[in-house]
């Protein structure tokens, strides 16, 4: 459990970067429907959310608790609902939405099943 939360956390870090990137070159450069200040925002907002799931799946233990799990899911859901509607730079969120809430889900489920069994 350990190996897949560093991998899920350093991943999501990856994207915040990715994203942030992607916010200030538009920002710089607008190409979007909604202007600079609309697309580059909303990438701000959405690298946060990227770099706060990430940074809690690193530096939470795993154990018996799904707690950090379920957090970075609710996280990544909320990217997802944004990705999906198309806020932003549309293709290219939707993809890494999509992607780091596959990734999510597949350590949540991991977690899940490697979960200590009380007798």
């Amino acid at each position: 459990m350990r190996i897949t939360k560093l991998i899920t956390g350093l991943a999501l870090i990856a994207w915040a970067v990715f994203t942030l990137a992607q916010a200030l070159n538009l920002n710089v450069n607008p190409a979007g429907d909604g202007g600079p200040a609309l697309n580059g925002s909303w990438g701000l907002v959405i690298a946060g959310l990227y770099l706060v799931a990430g940074m809690i799946d690193l530096t939470t233990q795993p154990g018996v608790a799904l707690n950090s799990d379920v957090t970075v899911l609710v996280l990544v859901l909320i990217v997802w609902l944004m990705g999906i509607s198309e806020v932003g730079f549309s293709l290219d969120l939707t993809l890494w939405s999509y992607l780091a809430l596959g990734l999510v889900s597949l350590n949540v489920i991991w977690d899940v099943r490697h979960l200590p069994v009380e007798s």
